[in-house]
């Protein structure tokens, strides 16, 4: 992002368009950027995690390593073995409606928020967290989208941030966003930008083909498709996994060991292989590996012996449902292939359209830190953070013992991009970033 004073972006828009001696156009502002993405836009004042870094921001950041950067707070202490931290906050933040960020702001809207184990107050220029036991990982956990800043309209009528565009409206899934003159970090090089959210695969690719959008997503399964035809494309680590999540509290699932005895029988080898065409990696941890550097201490092969074994000693159970999100013609392959996995040991299973006694997730990684993208899984499964542990590998350990939550493959997000987009980023966690980029002229025709 550059620090350009509004005032001065008539005449920085004129010189920007000059070439350097060596021919290579410089940025230009201006121009709309229409996006298409997967993730789900829900009602009311909840946004998809995307517009986290866009509109909303997080008292702290993470980088590409994984290490924690300033934001809205520029610095952090801890005191009292982390039951005491204390965040400097920026000066001269401000809220798109004008309403300056402060520490009564923001005291109000952390005091607020559901999961801070810690209480909260402002004193002088510093935000405290207070908590009666240590919290060594408060400031990851701060990170997370989930805690991204966010005011209400003094007439109620939208929710605001500090990012550096701004929520223009708002149509159902479509979100019209403005660049923010006054944004902390400088103003972004594009207008605007049309975000389209809950929009399936396909329907992505047929509108970039029809350049009806700059950035769209493409499925693991179909990037071989799309390197033939010479896609420009961004590919990141490993970014989503698919987990199957079971129901304890349906068909005997109650019992760890059926829920074992299921995991055993999978052939995640097969699903990598066959269904994703080795894109990705085979998951056994909640995290892929990059992030923790010992997802491979988890590493089992299936071992149909011993899930029958393991079912010898149950009752006999009634057929077992896998479901899987009928839109998704992926997850029906991998719902079928499971529910063959188990019959080989025994154990009845069906494959269903919707809801069932176990069923297909993908979990989208919240953040290249590993304490926090762990939270956000945990959060996500609904699996209660073992608190025995500070380490992220005890708690990853604790957590895969009960088989609640049980990975299959680790994904890579895959982007496709219009040539006159530049000075694109992704994070290797997959997150997109904008502030930077510009376009050489504009990438798509106007929406019919």
């Amino acid at each position: 992002m550059r620090r350009i004073p509004s005032q001065l972006l008539a005449v920085t828009s004129a010189a920007i368009l000059l070439t350097t001696a060596h021919g290579r156009t410089r940025p230009r502002y201006g121009d709309t950027l229409r996006v298409e993405t997967h993730a789900i836009a829900m009602s009311g004042d909840n946004t998809p995690d995307l517009l986290v870094g866009l509109v909303f921001e997080t008292l702290v950041t993470v980088d590409d390593k994984g290490e924690l950067q300033p934001a809205i707070a520029t610095s952090w202490t801890t005191s009292n073995g982390g039951r005491r931290w204390d965040f400097t906050l920026r000066a001269g933040v401000l809220f798109h409606d004008g309403q300056i960020c402060d520490l009564s702001r923001l005291q109000q809207f952390f005091s607020g928020q559901p999961g801070i184990p810690a209480r909260v107050r402002a004193t002088g220029d510093r935000l405290i967290f207070e908590s009666d036991s240590p919290q060594l990982n408060l400031p990851a956990l701060l990170s997370l989208p989930r805690y991204a800043i966010s005011e209400i309209t003094t007439d109620g009528a939208a929710a605001v941030g500090t990012g550096p565009f701004r929520l223009d409206h708002r149509s159902g899934p479509v979100f019209s966003l403005v660049a923010n003159d006054h944004y902390w970090g400088g103003r972004p090089y594009l207008d605007s930008i049309e975000l389209m959210t809950s929009r399936d695969l396909r329907d992505q690719m047929n509108d970039f083909l029809l350049d009806r959008a700059a950035v769209v997503e493409v499925a693991p399964e179909q990037l071989r498709r799309a390197q033939q035809d010479r896609l420009r494309l961004s590919i990141s680590r490993p970014s989503e996994t698919i987990f199957l999540l079971a129901d304890p509290s349906r068909s005997g699932l109650n019992d760890a060991r059926l829920r074992q005895a299921i995991a055993l029988a999978i052939d995640r080898a097969a699903i990598h292989n066959v269904i994703f065409q080795h894109q990705g990696d085979v998951a056994y941890g909640l995290l892929p590996n990059w992030i923790t550097g010992y997802e491979f201490l988890f590493s089992s092969t299936t071992d149909l012996t011993l899930a029958r074994q393991l079912l010898a000693g149950l009752r006999s159970p009634v057929t077992i449902t896998v479901g899987y999100d009928p839109r998704d013609t992926t997850g029906r392959l991998i719902a079928e292939r499971i529910a063959l996995n188990t019959r080989d040991i025994g154990l009845p299973m069906q494959s269903v359209a919707g809801g069932g006694d176990i069923r297909l997730r993908h979990i989208e990684l919240s953040s290249a830190n590993a304490m926090a993208a762990l939270n956000n899984v945990f959060d996500q499964l609904g699996i209660a953070v073992p608190a025995t542990s500070q380490s992220t590998y005890q708690s990853e350990h604790e957590a895969l013992a009960t088989y609640l939550g049980i990975p299959l493959v680790h994904l890579p997000r895959i982007t496709a991009l219009k040539d006159p987009l530049r000075d694109w980023k992704a994070s290797p966690d997959g997150r997109w970033h904008f502030g930077d980029v510009w376009l050489t002229r504009p990438a798509t025709e106007s929406a019919p």
